[in-house]
C-alpha cells in the first residue's frame, strides 16, 4: 500500500 500512501500524499501537496 506504497503506492497508495505515495498518492494520498502527492494529492494533499498538491491540494495545499
Amino acid at each position: 500500500m506504497a503506492i497508495n500512501k505515495s498518492y494520498i500524499i502527492a494529492s494533499t501537496l498538491k491540494f495545499s
